[in-house]
């Protein structure tokens, strides 16, 4: 029974997203395939409509236009990054908030840059989760990884990436013999009220 739930979970996502996905395209006046306006006022038009239930609310920074020194260095140090999310800290803590920029080549295409801002705001989800909790856990290369896995599932999740080939069939298992194993669950996208919680009534909002 819990196969079946969950398959159907994952094709109600998938349509709901790709409705609000298309039905903000009409909205905005684009398709998916159109190279889009990089500026800020584009930005949180397209999350309005693309990804309206998305937890805007933990966010410090939304931005392409005005990009920190940190987020600069790392779309210079990875031209293909669309997008990073860093996590603020206050004291060695990690205090849940964030901030999210965009590289210009996010706004290649609509499709693309709906992909990054769902996988961004995985991450944003994740880092309110672990609010309160050492900022050294977020220098671990393996619990990046945890989240990273969770955000792609998520992309993979509703049709628009398939990152989640980068993680081979070892990976859940390598995580679980860990000292971070508790959180593969809890950094997961199926772990968040806005990835899960439905409407199932058209339009799906």
């Amino acid at each position: 029974m819990g196969g079946v739930t969950g398959g159907l979970m994952r094709k109600f996502e998938y349509q709901r997203r790709h409705s609000l996905f298309y039905k903000g395209n009409e909205i905005l006046g684009i398709n998916a395939s159109d190279a889009v306006s990089a500026t800020d006022a584009f930005l949180s038009e397209a999350q309005g409509v693309w990804l309206p239930d998305a937890p805007r609310g933990s966010l410090d920074a939304f931005s392409v236009e005005h990009p920190s020194q940190d987020a600069i260095a790392t779309f210079e140090s990875d031209p293909a990054i669309g997008g990073v999310t860093i996590s603020s800290s206050k004291g060695g803590v990690i205090t849940g908030r964030s901030e999210m920029y965009f590289a210009q080549n996010a706004f290649s295409s609509a499709k693309r840059l709906f992909s990054i801002m769902a996988h961004e705001f995985i991450h944003v989800s994740q880092i309110a989760a672990l609010s309160g909790q050492s900022a050294r856990l977020l220098s671990d290369p393996l619990m990046n990884e945890i989240m990273e896995f969770g955000a792609y599932g998520y992309q993979s999740r509703i049709g628009v990436d398939r990152g989640m080939n980068s993680f081979d069939r070892g990976f859940v298992s390598q995580v679980q013999e860990s000292h971070l194993s508790s959180y593969l669950n809890s950094m997961n996208f199926i772990s968040f009220p806005w990835t899960n919680n439905h409407n199932f009534y058209y339009p799906f909002k």
